[in-house]
This record gives C-alpha cells, structure tokens and sequence, in this order.
C-alpha cells in the first residue's frame, strides 16, 4: 500500500505575507545592530567589574542606538511604495513649478 502526503497549505495573499516578513527582518536587524554595543557592554560588566568599560563607550552605545532608530525610519520610507510615490510627486511638482517659474522670469525680463 503506497500513500502520499501533501503538505502544500494554501496561504492567502503568500506574497504580501512573505513581503511583511521580510520587512520585519530587515527592521529587527536594524535595530538589533544599534543595540549590539550596548548589549556587548552590559556583559562586560556584568562578566568583569573591575576594570568598568569606559563611559565613552556608553555614551557611543546609545548614540549608535539613535542612529539606527534613524536609518530604520529611513528604511521604513523606502519600503513604503505608496508613501513613497506620493512623496515623488510631490517633489517633481514642485521641481516643476519652480523651472515654470525660472522659465517665466526669463522671458519677462
């Protein structure tokens, strides 16, 4: 007696899911790699107490942590198609008036 078994489940919108994972990943890593210092200064700590880690340190560790934050809302910008297309118009229409602009100074003058 032979028998097969299917495993393929049918996942609705698949690709839209797959896209959100993806987002999320590249997200957590974003963030994850602000934290990383940190992280690697709370087990020196914890492992060695004498000699501390220098305070310099700590001060670079959070400033990396608002810079990712940073680099994250810029990847969440580039990852929004919509946002991002309405943001494109926009800019090109004001690109576009501003040379109509330039184009009617000239012809005046």
């Amino acid at each position: 007696i032979t028998s097969t078994v299917h495993n393929r489940t049918h996942v609705p919108n698949g690709k839209r899911e797959l896209k959100i994972m993806q987002n999320m990943s590249a997200q957590s890593t974003i963030i994850s790699c602000g934290g990383i210092l940190y992280l690697i200064l709370v087990i020196w700590l914890a492992t060695q107490q004498h000699p501390p880690p220098p305070e310099s340190f700590y001060l670079l560790a959070l400033n990396l942590i608002s810079i990712f934050t940073a680099i994250m809302m810029i990847a969440l910008f580039l990852m929004n198609k919509p946002v991002k297309k309405i943001v494109s118009d926009y800019i090109f229409q004001l690109c576009k008036v501003k040379i109509e602009t330039a184009t009617n100074r000239t012809q005046t003058a």
